[in-house]
């Protein structure tokens, strides 16, 4: 799930032009767990400019995102769910949140103490270590754009391979035809 209000911070961006800038997010999240994100076939709704909501199926699993730009608060986060338990992990803050999948009544009484408790703590020590390294957001961002500015005119390798990167953006959605539906 990504919602974003950059249209409302950059004059003249169309909503769905920021969806398109969005969408290879995602797409190299998947890609990072090894899912062959070129070769994915999406189902797609593009319900309103700026809105998108994609469905897949991979390696046997079902796969589903969402980019908005009129959603609030603002979010970069994803769910993955297990058979044992799921894992919550919120890329704008730097941290993941683990829930356990027991099913007694007590457990169901007492999640939403444990998950809020959890989240406070694994977002505590995140702004503790993001204090003393300087990160104000988006973790690892920092380091990626010095690996990418230390590539270049540089025998370097980049951060990201090439064909990688070529397989995220195209990530088996035809933009230009997907996105338009909704304008």
């Amino acid at each position: 799930m990504f919602c974003s209000a950059g249209t409302e911070m950059v004059a003249g961006m169309r909503p769905e032009q920021l969806v398109r800038e969005l969408l290879p997010h995602p797409l190299s999240i998947l890609h990072s767990l090894r899912i062959a994100v070129a070769s994915l076939d999406w189902q797609v709704a593009a319900t309103h400019p700026g809105e998108m909501q994609a469905m897949c199926a991979a390696n046997g699993m079902g796969i589903s995102l969402a980019i908005s730009t009129s959603a609030r608060p603002t979010r970069a986060a994803a769910t993955i769910y297990g058979t044992r338990a799921s894992a919550l992990l919120d890329f704008f803050h730097g941290y993941v949140t683990l829930r356990r999948g027991n099913t007694s009544r007590a457990d169901k009484l007492l999640r939403p103490f444990a998950e809020s408790a959890g989240q406070s703590v694994s977002a505590a020590a995140n702004l503790a270590r993001r204090a003393v390294t300087g990160e104000s957001a988006y973790p690892g961002l920092a380091s990626l754009l010095k690996r990418f500015y230390a590539c270049l005119g540089t025998p370097a390798p980049p951060p990201i391979d090439e064909q990688a990167i070529v397989d995220i953006y195209t990530g088996g959605f035809d933009l230009d035809h997907r996105i338009r539906l909704a304008s």
